[in-house]
């Protein structure tokens, strides 16, 4: 039993201090768990030994709970995942937890009911929400009535509860950088997160998943990491390995929701990580990290371990490996001098920046301003994917910028948008955003289609669809999905090497100003 009045006077305490070992045999779990409620209890930081590797299995159905920073020292912490089940109780709850010490706010019926006495909102016209409380943070909007993107294709459903976050002053004038999306006919519920004044550190470690080896007959998450749900959080310097996969030939494992998950929060900067994409067994893919319900989430300077394959040209995304990253219902992600193989913001990622950095590949559904700036671009067939399952919907503007696409010399033809129409409601009007590309270079002669849609199933060429916009097709069909052209394309000062070509007389585009484009 740890002696408390003798750590009392310390400014940190450690993990060894309720009998962790760090031996990387011995289960260290109830030391880290207990070291970190102390931790709380007392607003001391944990500061692990040097050189120590501390073991995570059975943890009791329990999270550790992080209140506090804490500083690892270089040390490693092994998760053992290997006999984890999807069924497991332990695979559904992630294994550390960094939390506020402010409590997150249900508003009442009261408010709820006078909320809607303003009206219905309108999202371009919408300048403040007040909750009441007097004070700011983060507000998670739901309208349970009205269910947005409705997936379609081979992963179809049903859709979400219309949500977003914005952020809030005390008065409730919402951040310039947060607005409404979508329209609300009403709001069922508002979930309030405070944001925190003083940052909390969580740095220094190198955490190795054994990846779980039992098999699973269904998509199924495993969500075995470490959870975000606290603003103005600094994750750095930090290595995350997978070991013990199983390999792809050998059947179906559980997927992971990712190893960093942050959600619900506001100002979140993780940098210096390295992450590493996970093989993808055929059922669903793994994430390495996610983000959900946030705010203002910054990845400085992170890589990703297995970016390339070991012939070291083709990118793990292309080589049975999932892409690293997944986001939902979140605005201003950024990448900043980062190198990894996915940038994947969908069901309603308001802004975005990749600049200074590395992707293999980048889609996109939701609005706003998405600036891609002096960034390298390894992808295969399309520069910007506006993902079909969601209606290939992006209402604003994407702008590149000083960009490279790095193509082999037998790739020789891409498109810069991949945007298919399909007569489908996804809750939701659906656009094609304008697309502005400045000093574009690639590594070998390119042929760039603005617009080319790939076969998927049943769907139609967004191209040949005379009336996109129209409330009746050309059959007399009900248009489901009236979506928008983009206002303009333009191309500005591009290598030489590049060609950018677009078919003549394309219905869908017949009032789209463009610059720069050959048509053909």
């Amino acid at each position: 039993m740890t002696d408390k009045k003798n750590i009392s006077d310390k400014e940190y305490v450690t993990y060894e201090d309720f009998g962790a070992v760090g031996d990387g045999v011995t289960n260290d779990f109830e030391a880290m768990y207990n070291a970190h409620i102390y931790a709380n209890e007392s607003g001391k930081k944990i500061k692990a030994l040097p050189n120590r590797t501390y073991l995570i299995k059975e943890s009791g159905r329990r999270t550790i709970p992080v209140k506090t920073s804490c500083d690892f020292c270089g040390s490693t912490v092994v998760i053992d995942d290997r006999d984890i089940t999807y069924t497991d109780p332990e695979g559904k709850l992630c294994v550390m937890q960094i939390l506020s010490d402010k409590e997150s706010i249900t508003l009442d019926s009261d408010a709820i009911e006078r909320i809607n006495q303003g009206g219905r909102i309108i999202a371009e016209e919408a300048k403040k929400f007040d909750t009441g409380l007097g004070v700011g943070g983060l507000l998670d909007i739901i309208n349970r009535d009205k269910k947005v993107y409705i997936r379609y294709g081979g992963d179809a459903n049903d859709g979400s509860p219309q949500s977003e976050v914005i952020l809030v002053d005390k008065d409730g004038n919402i951040d310039k950088d947060t607005p409404f999306l979508i329209d609300y006919d009403k709001v069922s519920a508002v979930n309030f997160y405070p944001t925190d004044d003083e940052p909390l550190y969580f740095e220094n470690a190198k955490f190795v998943t054994r990846a779980t080896c039992v098999k699973v007959d269904r998509i199924a998450y495993i969500h075995r990491g470490i959870s975000v749900t606290r603003s103005n959080t600094v994750i750095r310097n930090i290595e995350h390995t997978v070991t013990d996969e199983p390999p792809l030939q050998s059947g179906a494992y559980a997927s992971y929701s990712g190893f960093l998950c942050i959600n619900h929060s506001n100002n979140v900067l993780v940098e210096r990580v390295a992450f590493t994409a996970r093989l993808y067994y055929k059922l669903c893919g793994s994430y390495d990290f996610s983000v959900s319900h946030s705010n203002k989430i910054t990845f400085k300077d992170c890589t990703q371990t297995n970016f390339f394959m070991p012939d070291g040209v083709t990118t793990s995304m292309h080589g049975g490996y999932w892409g690293v990253m997944g986001s939902n219902f979140s605005k201003n992600i950024t990448y900043d001098g980062c190198k990894l193989t996915r940038y994947d913001a969908h069901c309603g990622v308001y802004n975005g920046k990749i600049i200074n950095s590395e992707v293999a590949h980048f889609s996109v559904i939701g609005g706003g301003h998405l600036l891609i700036e002096n960034t390298k671009f390894y992808g295969k067939s399309a520069i910007i994917t506006l993902r079909p399952d969601y209606g290939c919907t992006f209402k604003g503007d994407i702008v590149l910028k000083n960009c490279t696409v790095m193509n082999s010399p037998a790739l020789d033809t891409m498109s810069l948008i991949s945007a298919v129409w399909v007569n489908h409601y996804f809750g939701y009007k659906t656009y094609v955003p304008s697309v502005t590309v400045e000093n574009l270079k690639s590594a070998n002669p390119l042929s760039i289609d603005v617009f080319k849609s790939y076969e998927y199933a049943p769907w139609h060429s967004l191209l040949t669809t005379i009336g996109a916009e129209n409330p009746v097709l050309p059959d007399g069909s009900i248009n489901e999905n009236p979506m928008s052209p983009p206002d303009e394309i333009n191309i500005y000062s591009t290598d030489n090497s590049i060609r950018f070509i677009m078919k003549k007389d394309i219905p869908f585009l017949s009032h789209t100003k463009t610059h720069g484009i050959e048509l053909l």
